[in-house]
C-alpha cells in the first residue's frame, strides 16, 4: 500500500489529473457563473472595473494551469514532445484506424488536437486581445460620456455580457437591479447622440473583446475534448 502510494506520488498522472481539472472548473466557473453574476447583480461601473482586475488575471492563471496540464503529460515530457508526438499520432491514426497512442507513451490525435487548441488560444488572450480589450474599454471610457449601448445593456434583465444587443426603434426598457427600478424613456436611434470617437472606440471594443470572448470559448471546447481523451484512457478494476 505504502509503496503503491509512493509510486503514484512520484509519477506525473496525480499531477497532470489536478492540474487539468483545476483548469477546467477554473474556465467554467469564471466564464459562465463569475461572470454572469456579477452582471446581473453590480452597477455597469463597478462590473467593467471589477473584469479590469479579474480577467488579466484570469488569463494568467488559465494559460499557466494549460501550461502544466500539457508539461505533466504522461508519460512524455508534455510540450517538447507536440511536434514530434503529432507527425507520429497522424501516421498511427491513419495506419491502424484511429487507436489511441498513449499506451506507448505517445499523444493520441484527439490529445495534440485539444493540446493546441488550449495553448494557442490562451496565449493569444493573455498576451494579444485580453489587453487590447482592456486598453479600449479604457479609451472609450475616456470619450467624455458613456456609450448608449452599454447604458441599456446593463438596464436590460438577465443580459449575459456575451451577447451584443441592438436598440430597436422604440422600445421601454424596464429593469429591477437590487431593489432600485430603473426604466428608460422610449428611444430611437436617431435620439442617440454618438460622437465619431465614441462610434469608432466602440467599434475597436467590440471587435477585440468579441475576439477575446470566442477565444475562451474555443480554450473550453479544446479542454472538454481533452477531458473526454482523457477519461477513454482510464481503466478501473474491482479487485478487492
Amino acid at each position: 500500500m505504502a509503496q503503491s502510494l509512493v509510486q503514484t506520488l512520484t509519477s506525473l498522472s496525480p499531477y497532470h489529473l489536478l492540474f487539468y481539472s483545476t483548469l477546467l472548473g477554473t474556465e467554467l466557473y469564471q466564464t459562465f457563473v463569475i461572470t454572469s453574476v456579477t452582471f446581473n447583480s453590480l452597477p455597469l461601473g463597478v462590473f467593467m472595473n471589477l473584469n479590469k482586475k479579474t480577467f488579466p488575471l484570469y488569463f494568467r492563471i488559465q494559460t499557466l494551469l494549460t501550461a502544466a496540464t500539457v508539461l505533466t503529460y504522461p508519460p512524455a515530457p508534455g510540450l517538447l514532445m507536440v511536434v514530434w508526438d503529432m507527425s507520429a499520432a497522424i501516421v498511427r491514426h491513419r495506419k491502424d484506424g484511429g487507436s489511441s497512442l498513449s499506451r506507448e507513451g505517445r499523444w493520441s490525435t484527439l490529445d495534440v488536437v485539444a493540446m493546441l487548441l488550449m495553448s494557442v488560444t490562451t496565449v493569444l488572450n493573455l498576451v494579444v486581445y485580453g489587453p487590447k480589450s482592456q486598453r479600449a474599454m479604457t479609451e472609450r471610457s475616456h470619450q467624455g460620456k458613456p456609450d448608449p449601448y452599454m447604458l441599456y445593456a446593463a438596464a436590460v434583465p438577465g443580459l449575459s455580457s456575451f451577447a451584443h444587443i441592438e436598440i430597436s426603434e422604440t422600445r421601454d426598457l424596464v429593469s429591477t437591479r437590487g431593489n432600485a427600478a430603473v426604466e428608460g424613456p422610449s428611444k430611437s436611434k436617431k435620439d442617440i447622440s454618438i460622437s465619431p470617437e465614441l462610434k469608432k472606440a466602440r467599434r475597436y471594443f467590440s471587435r477585440m473583446h468579441a475576439m477575446s470572448i470566442h477565444l475562451n470559448l474555443i480554450a473550453i471546447i479544446g479542454t472538454l475534448l481533452y477531458g473526454v481523451s482523457l477519461a477513454g484512457r482510464f481503466e478501473f478494476s474491482t479487485s478487492g
